[in-house]
């Protein structure tokens, strides 16, 4: 009883030293009547801080959905650290709303301005890696009926969608 206690808790804690200790970043991304919908999902947490640093706050956040100054604020940010260009050209894009999840996360819902003309888009996701060096971010990919997912780490931060 004593060796299988022991060894249920030296997997806990080996499984514990192998977590993922910086959030985790996702986006969904999908070409709809030719413009592109993104979707930013990050952990409540990281937007909390990002804010106290322009001396906002969570309430400011939660109760001023409307606040032209928050919202200029947060789109710099997130769109710092995901980019989407299209045949070398940058693509513009939109912050339409944001949702505070009840499960600690907060999505963001952009729009691109212009039409997608071509196949040829290549897409920069290192949004929080220059705050924690483990940082990892998952983009989900849709076309029509394509789908795909892509990894990005602090060794690649871009890809070119096919």
């Amino acid at each position: 009883m004593m060796k299988t206690l022991l060894l249920i808790f030296t997997i806990l804690i080996s499984f514990k030293s192998f977590a993922h200790n910086a959030p985790l970043a996702f986006a969904e991304m999908e070409i709809k009547n030719k413009k592109i919908e993104l979707t930013l999902t990050l952990d409540t947490h990281e937007i909390i801080e990002y804010l106290e640093i322009g001396e906002y706050n969570l309430i400011d956040f939660e109760e001023h959905k409307n606040n032209e100054q928050i919202k200029i604020y947060l789109t710099r940010f997130l769109l710092s650290g995901f980019k989407i260009w299209e045949n070398e050209t940058y693509v513009n894009l939109n912050l339409i709303d944001y949702e505070v999840k009840q499960n600690g996360n907060i999505q963001f819902y952009f729009t691109s301005n212009h039409e997608v003309k071509s196949n040829h888009i290549k897409v920069r996701f290192d949004l929080l890696m220059n705050e924690h060096e483990n940082q990892q971010n998952k983009l989900n990919f849709i076309e029509n009926s394509f789908q795909k997912s892509y990894t990005f780490n602090t060794n690649q931060t871009e890809v070119k969608l096919d």
